[in-house]
């Protein structure tokens, strides 16, 4: 099966001061690395759920049964707490339940091939991660500020990071280089809420900025290119901006927030948008849902590869 989601390109340059994965610290370092980042605050909250928005065609294509996943992704960035709560104490217990399975069967299978005994393992897991990240993106979309939204923000990074190196095992990557890529993307996804170094307002030039909005109200409707086309034209000088915008399979990527498109479109840094044609409703679950309980990882920590 095809991937459907694209790592922020190598030529994006990382965010400076990016930490460096897999040193001792976990979910502290990161911590305290999201709350210095050096973004306002609605640009920071963006940068954060873009982790699980780009989750969207992952949820869309593979787990059409599990409908509560796509309505706690149509409520990414919302802050309304009665619509928000019951959905995120949803994702939670089943994030739980998918977790204790996951736990059983790790504790009673002896087979030396996990996944060839019980197929349903890579399923329960993959569903239990993307649970698991959107679950915490609601918390921050409820955060009242960035101090209170830390905590969820390092576990959205965290557990976003399981997915993205699962997406690249299923390309053909092995363990190791797939969770190298990965931490190495995130602090380039960063990057692209940041104010550009160098920028140049003389590059926003009328079809410049027409193009851009056009962009913003519809980042997947295949304007990009002709952005980036434009930029050039204009005289940009930041090449992997253009190169980024230019590319199609980035389009996963794009979303109103990145600083490029909505400065250029003049609009504001963060955008929600009430879903359409997403329940938001919480209904019953298709995976077991005990009450949420005060973690959302296993107690071992332990989690099987995917």
């Amino acid at each position: 099966m095809p991937a459907l989601i694209y790592c922020v390109p190598g030529y994006v340059p990382a965010v400076p001061n990016s930490p460096r994965w897999g040193e001792a610290g976990g979910y502290a370092a990161t911590e305290a690395w999201l709350a210095a980042l050096p973004l306002p605050d609605a640009l920071w909250r963006s940068a954060v759920l873009f982790q699980a928005r780009r989750l969207g065609d992952l949820v869309a294509a593979r787990y059409a049964d599990f409908a509560f996943l796509a309505r706690g992704l149509a409520l990414v960035g919302a802050d309304d707490p009665a619509a928000v709560n019951p959905v995120r104490a949803e994702l939670a217990a089943a994030e739980n339940a998918w977790d204790a399975m996951l736990e059983t069967i790790f504790r009673t299978c002896d087979a030396d091939d996990l996944e060839a005994a019980r197929p349903e393992v890579p399923h329960y897991s993959l569903a239990s991660n993307v649970a698991g990240v959107l679950h915490h993106a609601l918390a921050v979309s409820l955060a009242v500020d960035r101090g209170a939204a830390v905590p969820d923000a390092a576990r959205v990074f965290h557990t976003s990071l399981l997915v993205q190196a699962a997406v690249l095992r299923e390309r053909g990557l092995a363990d190791a280089p797939s969770s190298y890529y990965a931490k190495k993307e995130q602090p380039r996804a960063v990057t692209l809420f940041r104010p550009i170094p160098g920028w140049k307002e003389e590059w926003a030039t009328p079809t410049v900025r027409r193009l851009a909005e056009g962009v913003y109200a519809n980042p997947r409707g295949g304007l990009a290119p002709a952005l980036a086309k434009a930029l050039q034209t204009a005289g940009c000088g930041v090449g992997w901006v253009m190169r980024f915008l230019a590319e199609p399979r980035q389009g996963v990527n794009l979303h109103p927030s990145l600083w490029v498109v909505s400065k250029l479109a003049g609009r504001p840094a963060f955008d929600y948008r009430p879903p359409k044609g997403v329940p938001v409703t919480p209904a019953a679950a298709s995976a077991p849902s005990p009450a949420p309980k005060t973690h959302s990882r296993p107690v071992s920590g332990r989690r099987l590869p995917f």
